[in-house]
């Protein structure tokens, strides 16, 4: 394989790092016809060796040289974009120091920062309505990591002060609350830097490792305290919560600890669900919303006898069950029963589709208003939190990024920290991998067992 190859599939890997969840949660295609990049004026050439990346991902520019997605209505600028254009700079200034690069960095790195928003002192790039499956406005913790990287690279680079300022205050936005508009989970265990804020925590495995190493690097740069306490807090949650990745039966490690699960209500007769909530412990309660995204607790369904649910389940709370909490209106007595829908392992899947339904409750109802409390077992829900697919396709194969993405991460945290459950784990995930070939499941699949990026 040639020098370039290797560049292209290794570039597509590190882009795989952070835009993965997104291409997950946003409306982009599988893949895209390749149309030429017009870059606006004062902006130079971009490496040549990631075209077929910024081809993946339908890359245009707005006129203030910020990037975006091309669209048939036009170029929408996506804020993680802005950070890949600039690292783009960064990496061609260190290959060649030309003016020009640096310059294109500076113009990309100003037009994202103009368009960033404050948000309790901290600056924000607040994704849209209309990009992602979220409703209304949100930031991503992944994506202000990585602006962290390249402003406070920026300010290496240039000596421009301001750049380090900007850098700071993108730091401060991956300290703020969940519970108050922000990223920052705040657990038992610590604290994580969410990709994306829900109602509950989904602790993305990949975006977690990768935001985590960011702050690393810049607070062992900069010796900021800020970045360090917020580094602490992000190691102990890790090492505490790793174990609830592994999923030993398939080989493999999980992808995030929440997931989307389907759940039915059968009554005996006449009755109607007037509100619920699903118990997390650990986590804050989540309201059954009577209209609302995929994402949310929502009845998706009813009539007269039965209800559809739509449920955000987590592994979390592991060993301790989630319990689905249901005021039920019946106009007589009878029963209520409860299934989740469950699935076999689809090694292609990135999340757990009902094909079969297994019973997890049956109560005694009383005529009028009832209230039941209906424990999840993980024998039934252990899908929920779904394991690493194999889902991209690259070269006519298909890998599974995320698995090695872990791997890989976790090995650089241990080399960093020293903290031995980081290669604990690693060794592990890796072995799994190992595996793959020998195990039915897998074997008989064509999908490809090695890592893309070392290709």
């Amino acid at each position: 394989m040639s020098g370039t190859t290797v560049a292209k599939v290794a570039a597509f890997a590190a882009l795989a790092v952070g835009a993965g969840y997104m291409a997950q949660r946003t409306s982009l295609p599988p893949s895209a016809p390749t149309a030429t990049i017009v870059l606006p004026a004062g902006l130079a050439p971009l490496n040549p060796a990631r075209r077929e990346i910024y081809d993946y991902y339908r890359l245009a520019f707005l006129s203030d040289g910020f990037p975006g997605r091309r669209t048939e209505n036009g170029t929408i600028p996506h804020p993680i974009y802005g950070p890949y254009i600039i690292s783009d700079y960064l990496a061609q200034h260190r290959r060649d120091a030309k003016p020009e690069t640096i310059a294109s960095a500076r113009t990309v790195a100003d037009a994202a920062i103009a368009r960033m928003s404050n948000l309790d002192g901290a600056l924000v790039f607040y994704y849209p309505p209309g990009l992602s499956s979220m409703s209304g406005k949100f930031y991503s913790g992944l994506t202000q990591a990585r602006y962290l990287e390249v402003l406070h690279r920026l300010h290496v680079v240039t000596g421009e002060q301001r750049y380090a300022v900007a850098a700071k205050r993108v730091l401060q936005s991956l300290m703020i609350p969940v519970s108050r508009g922000g990223v920052l989970l705040e657990t038992s265990h610590g604290a994580v830097i969410e990709e994306w804020p829900h109602e509950i925590g989904t602790y993305t495995l990949n975006g977690w490792l990768t935001a985590i190493s960011i702050v690393y690097s810049y607070a062992k740069e900069t010796s900021d305290s800020d970045a360090d306490e917020l580094l602490q807090k992000n190691l102990d949650a890790l090492q505490a919560l790793l174990p609830l990745y592994d999923c030993s039966e398939l080989a493999t490690s999980r992808y995030m600890l929440a997931g989307q699960a389907h759940a039915r209500v059968a009554f005996s007769g006449p009755a109607t669900i007037e509100s619920g909530h699903v118990d997390i412990p650990g986590e804050r309660a989540a309201p059954l919303h009577k209209d609302a995204g995929d994402w949310f607790n929502h009845i998706r369904s009813s009539d007269a006898n039965s209800a559809e649910l739509h449920l955000l389940l987590s592994r979390a709370s592991f060993p301790r069950e989630n319990v689905l909490h249901l005021t039920i209106d019946a106009q007589e007595a009878g029963e209520a029963e409860i299934t989740l829908g469950t699935s076999p392992y689809n090694l292609r899947a990135t999340s757990m589709k009902a094909i079969a339904f297994k019973a997890i409750g049956k109560f005694q109802i009383a005529k009028g208003r009832n209230s039941i409390a209906v424990p999840i077992s993980w024998e039934v829900a252990d899908l929920v939190s779904y394991p690493t697919a194999f889902s991209k396709t690259i070269g006519g194969k298909t890998y599974n990024v995320y698995h090695f993405i872990h791997i890989d991460r976790l090995r650089k945290l241990h080399e960093w920290t020293g903290h031995q459950a980081f290669r604990v784990w690693a060794d592990r995930w890796e072995a799994y991998a190992h595996k793959w070939p020998t195990m039915p499941l897998y074997r008989e699949t064509d999908v490809a067992f090695d890592r893309y990026a070392s290709r």
